[in-house]
């Protein structure tokens, strides 16, 4: 975890609350910070084997340090993302319990006919009193068929995407809570990101797929559109896209290089 964006008078808090232990998944949105830390049924932080983990997602107010809310998993969360808007009053998670949760902050401790997913501090987790479990909801239940191992929020707040461990790209649109487009690829998903320029306001960026030896480029407006693929001698670990200067940037899983490409030609630039 970067800590630099965070308040310097909240580091030494935060760092006390919330990073304890050794294995952290650590997501930021405007001035809140989720942190997702293994425990077991047994005892708070151990380290043992993920079959025994219980995975507990806590949000964080970085101005102020204080935990707002603690969110349930009956397994390890390898994914989460907040709409990108100012102060998200909502978040979606998943990962290996092959579940895409959305959880709703502004509500009180709840569930839904679809999927109900509170659980009790007795399951493993620890409480705490100064925060609430929120409410929440599965969206699509059934359908990914491995592990979650990334998801992209849209502009278009409707659409969510999830790439999984079944190489499977999926487009849902959670007005439906269906998926609305797929795309399989040829191998093992090494990154998933939607690549925007800052600097450019409402740039919707482009989807950047990593997956065996080959770099997806998808649509980021209209689900499922393939804008094109690239093909590689070597497999992919991750890519990222700057539009502006019409460039890729390529890790493989074999090497420390970063290869950069024209995205045009697809011609190698340099590393």
């Amino acid at each position: 975890m970067k800590d630099w964006d965070i308040p310097r008078s909240q580091r030494c808090r935060l760092a006390g609350k919330a990073l304890r232990g050794r294995h952290h998944c650590c997501y930021r949105c405007c001035r809140l910070l989720c942190v997702c830390h293994p425990t077991t049924q047994f005892q708070h932080h151990a380290n043992v084997e993920p079959v025994a983990h219980i995975s507990t997602r806590k949000v964080w107010d970085t101005h102020t340090g204080e935990c707002l809310h603690t969110l349930q998993h009956s397994h390890i969360v390898r994914a989460v993302a907040f709409p990108v808007q100012a102060g998200p009053q909502i978040l979606a998670t998943g990962g290996m319990e092959k579940k895409l949760r959305i959880f709703d902050l502004s509500r009180a401790q709840g569930s839904s006919s679809s999927s109900p997913t509170s659980q009790s501090a007795a399951n493993g987790a620890s409480s705490n009193s100064s925060s609430s479990n929120a409410m929440s909801y599965e969206i699509g239940p059934g359908v990914h068929n491995g592990t979650i191992k990334s998801i992209i929020w849209y502009q278009d707040y409707n659409i969510l995407v999830t790439a999984a461990d079944d190489k499977k790209i999926r487009w849902w649109d959670l007005r439906s809570r269906h998926p609305c487009a797929e795309y399989g690829v040829d191998g093992t998903i090494g990154s998933c990101e939607m690549n925007s320029i800052s600097t450019t306001p409402n740039d919707p960026g482009v989807l950047s797929v990593a997956a065996g030896k080959a770099a997806y480029f998808f649509d980021p407006v209209q689900p499922g559109r393939l804008l094109k693929k690239t093909d590689f001698s070597y497999e992919l670990a991750s890519i990222a896209v700057n539009k502006a200067t019409s460039r890729f940037v390529t890790g493989s899983t074999g090497d420390t290089w970063a290869r950069v490409y024209d995205l045009e030609s697809n011609d190698e630039l340099g590393c």
